[in-house]
């Protein structure tokens, strides 16, 4: 009676749908990003973002949202041919990922709302060429300048100069 009964459950309960940020872009972060990331898009594809993703290769859909079986990014995801496969390195995916790719793009490859893709590690401030910035003001010492344009902003005035004595 109460395998009957846990069947009957089973059955009532919903099938919890693919999530992107829980079960696509982990894949794609751990698998795919090297290539097709922020520093590298090779073929054109980025796969950073979920927009980025639906984009697609080079203005091409990938996705075919909608239709799985249409979908060149799945069709590369489980080629047997091992110069077709993607990831092209390490093993194949999971099953279990390529089930929950296979849905996502089933349900229509949803889009969270708030997601940005990954800044671009090159426009970090550490890697930008410094500029000079022109100062306003003749105190002559450029940190001189910099102080009092800080201490006008606080309603401050500077001291008369010492003498060198």
């Amino acid at each position: 009676m109460n395998k009957f009964l846990f069947i009957i459950l089973a059955a009532a309960l919903p099938i919890q749908a693919a999530d992107y940020l829980r079960d696509i872009k982990p894949v794609l972060k751990a698998r795919c990003y090297a290539c097709h990331g922020a520093l590298k898009q090779k073929a054109g594809l980025r796969v950073d973002s979920a927009a980025n993703l639906r984009k697609g290769a080079k203005g091409e859909d990938v996705l075919s949202i909608g239709k799985p079986g249409e979908s060149e990014f799945l069709a590369r995801l489980t080629a047997a041919d091992a110069e077709e496969r993607m990831p092209p390195e390490g093993a194949p995916l999971k099953p279990a990922e390529i089930a929950a790719i296979r849905e996502w793009i089933a349900a229509g490859a949803p889009v969270p709302a708030n997601e940005s893709a990954e800044a671009d590690p090159r426009e970090h401030w550490a890697f930008q060429v410094p500029q000079l910035v022109k100062l306003l003001g003749d105190a002559g010492n450029p940190v001189d300048v910099l102080l009092e344009q800080q201490r006008a902003s606080r309603g401050l005035k500077a001291q008369p100069i010492a003498e060198r004595t």
